[in-house]
């Protein structure tokens, strides 16, 4: 099992996508996920399925709406990482505490962002951060800059 982090864009929300197939009022986005989704239509033929994922794959300039899309690694990657930060109190670097070891799914608004942006930079330079570490903070760290420069949520699964 493995795990990875999004940051969608918002074309969508902004107008800036193609039209989809279905009316607008009937696309959600998924708070927990990021994934648009569709709402309020009857069930839908595997064909309309196809045709609405297709159009999510390609509705904007963004591959599937994603402005980032990085792997944080396998679980004995993200475990190890986990495990370092647990070292350490929950008050030294809550953010990635609610990231890494209270979860591991979820999605994390930009202030909380900004916030794990800055604990990432002291747990690198912290005792327990080794080489196995950096993998997972690489992608973390890329993924945070994104979602902050943009002031977007990321999605960890």
């Amino acid at each position: 099992m493995g795990y990875n982090i999004v940051v969608y864009c918002r074309c969508f929300e902004e107008g800036k996508s193609s039209e989809p197939p279905v009316p607008r009022k009937h696309i959600r986005r998924d708070n927990e996920e990021g994934d648009l989704y569709r709402v309020g239509l009857p069930p839908s033929t595997l064909e309309e399925d196809i045709e609405f994922d297709a159009w999510c794959l390609h509705s904007c300039e963004h591959v599937n709406g994603a402005l980032f899309e990085g792997h944080l690694g396998n679980a004995a990657t993200v475990g190890h990482f986990r495990a370092c930060l647990k070292n350490y109190s929950r008050k030294k670097y809550p953010s990635l505490w609610e990231m890494f070891v209270e979860n591991t799914h979820g999605n994390y608004q930009s202030e909380e962002n900004l916030n794990a942006l800055e604990e990432l930079s002291r747990f690198r330079n912290s005792s327990d951060f080794d080489e196995y570490c950096e993998y997972t903070a690489n992608t973390l760290e890329a993924a945070l800059k994104t979602a902050v420069s943009k002031e977007l949520p990321i999605y960890i699964s």
